[in-house]
């Protein structure tokens, strides 16, 4: 079974048919629905998600992606131990504008193992990731 992270730029581009990214989305989308990808987040990253698309033109969107990744994906709850590494990670980057949320999905990611991330955020590349809707192509 492969493992993809999912980010945040992920759900509002599917969740937003205006997005740039919407089409690369949709067809990750599909492959997941496939079968053989199993999906990892953060909380934190859901609650950026319903931030994100506070809107009321986005709103019911964000409700209803939020409910299906909480049934289908892995999601990893925030604990002290989670806050406290992303915050050292953060303090140890200095140089650059990863985001608080940012360091906690890589201290998740690494931790699982984890390489392939939905994302078009190019700080997840910075720190050695791949951030597939940065790439060509939806494989």
């Amino acid at each position: 079974m492969k493992w993809w992270f999912v980010d945040t730029s992920y759900i509002v581009a599917l969740a937003n048919e205006d997005d740039a990214l919407h089409d690369k989305a949709v067809a990750y989308a599909d492959e997941i629905e496939a079968g053989g990808i199993a999906l990892l987040t953060t909380e934190e990253v859901l609650v950026e998600v319903a931030s994100a698309l506070a809107r009321p033109k986005f709103r019911s969107h964000a409700v209803a992606f939020i409910d299906e990744i909480r049934q289908t994906a892995t999601v990893v709850p925030t604990t002290r131990e989670l806050l406290a590494q992303g915050w050292e990670m953060y303090k140890r980057s200095l140089d650059k504008s990863w985001s608080w949320v940012d360091t906690m999905s890589f201290v998740v990611m690494r931790g699982e193992g984890l390489i392939e991330v939905l994302t078009n955020d190019h700080h997840f590349e910075e720190a050695g990731f791949r951030a597939l809707l940065r790439e060509e192509a939806a494989k």
